[in-house]
C-alpha cells in the first residue's frame, strides 16, 4: 500500500494483511484518505467493467 498499489493480492495470511493495514492507519503511517482513494479506484474499475450490479 506504501509502494502506491490499490489492493493487496492473495496474500499468504489474510487476517495478518488486512490487521497490518489497520494499524498502518491507526499509526498514522497510511492515512485513511489513501485508503479511500484505492477503494473508489477499484470500485470505478469494477463498474466500468460491468462487475457491479446498477
Amino acid at each position: 500500500m506504501k509502494a502506491g498499489i490499490d489492493i493487496i493480492l492473495m496474500p499468504v495470511d489474510y487476517r495478518e494483511a488486512v490487521n497490518a493495514v489497520c494499524e498502518a492507519v491507526r499509526s498514522g503511517e497510511i492515512s485513511e484518505k489513501r485508503i479511500d482513494e484505492s477503494v473508489m479506484r477499484i470500485l470505478r474499475k469494477k463498474y466500468a467493467l460491468g462487475l457491479l450490479k446498477k
